[in-house]
């Protein structure tokens, strides 16, 4: 019998009794390619994102397992991200594709490892999929540069297959190919919990049985079909339609994967909603043990 999943909630509200090495699943970044607010953008929610901050504003997707000391992807603000939750060491970290949303703050590893003042060096050990590293070597320069951190001596990078367990300390990983080409979900168990990652692009995804009923289950959103006004947000015939996952298909995975806690994350400014309207639809959606995460939020394993 799985033992039940404690929520909590990172900030004033904190439950204090939680130590900071207890084993936990935390959201860096609950953004997507857009964070919020988004530069330049003067809309009702990125200035009330600017006003209040917190649960409000959302950096680019990221999530760290503590114990373990697991990170899953770097976008641009990670360092900033890992800085807030006084994260300060990262063992292994992992990728679900090579997007710059989340792949463009991997230089963190230099900020993570080096320090010529102490003259003193750390590794992280980089471990990547076989397809997602051979977008690695075709984009962004991402292989040349991991290359190069290698040479520096601050990484060890690793490469393994589908289906295939890696330990990382006590927790175990397994990385699965995801429809949208170079995408990888992940399974990983902690202390008997088991936790599905599916961080990004998961339209038309068709997740095989060890996928099924896991304690949690972190995907996208999606797109939402109409704002807060009930004004269509994107337009008929638009690409995204065809190649994103709307927020629908997002209930459908959830419906069929049959988690015990579904987090929803990689949440677009496109949206056109707050963290106040979010938490409403948790109410809306109860039905499937639906959360919505923000920037900050503690699962604990």
């Amino acid at each position: 019998m799985v033992t039940r999943i404690n929520l909590f909630r990172t900030g004033s509200d904190n439950l204090r009794s939680k130590r900071p090495d207890d084993p936990a699943l935390v959201f860096l970044g609950t953004g997507g390619a857009d964070c919020t607010p988004r530069v330049g953008c003067l809309c009702e929610i990125c200035t009330e994102a600017r006003r209040r901050v917190g649960r409000y504003s959302r950096n680019g997707p990221s999530v760290f397992f503590t114990g373990v000391n697991v990170l899953f992807d770097t976008p641009e603000d990670i360092a900033h991200s890992l800085e807030r939750e006084n994260i300060h060491r990262v063992s292994h970290l992992l990728y679900s594709h090579w997007h710059p949303d989340h792949t463009m703050g991997r230089r963190v590893l230099e900020q993570l490892n080096l320090n010529l003042r102490k003259r003193t060096k750390t590794i992280t050990d980089v471990w990547l999929p076989s397809w997602v590293r051979d977008d690695f070597r075709k984009m962004l320069g991402l292989e040349d540069h991991f290359q190069f951190f290698e040479k520096m001596g601050i990484v060890r990078i690793h490469e393994f297959g589908e289906g295939e367990e890696i330990r990382l300390g006590n927790a175990t990983v397994k990385a699965f190919r995801m429809t949208q080409p170079g995408l990888a979900s992940y399974l990983v168990q902690q202390d008997a919990k088991r936790v599905v990652l599916a961080l990004d692009e998961i339209k038309d995804w068709n997740p095989g049985s060890e996928l099924m009923e896991p304690d949690v289950l972190v995907l996208e959103t999606g797109w939402f079909e109409h704002d807060k006004q009930g004004e269509q947000i994107i337009p008929t015939g638009h690409w995204i339609r065809q190649s994103e996952a709307s927020f629908e298909e997002t209930l459908n995975l959830v419906q069929k994967i049959n988690p015990r806690l579904a987090i929803a994350t990689h949440i677009e400014e496109l949206n056109g909603r707050s963290y106040a309207d979010y938490f409403e639809l948790e109410k809306k959606y109860e039905k499937y043990r639906l959360r919505f995460a923000y920037d900050g939020l503690r699962i604990s394993l």
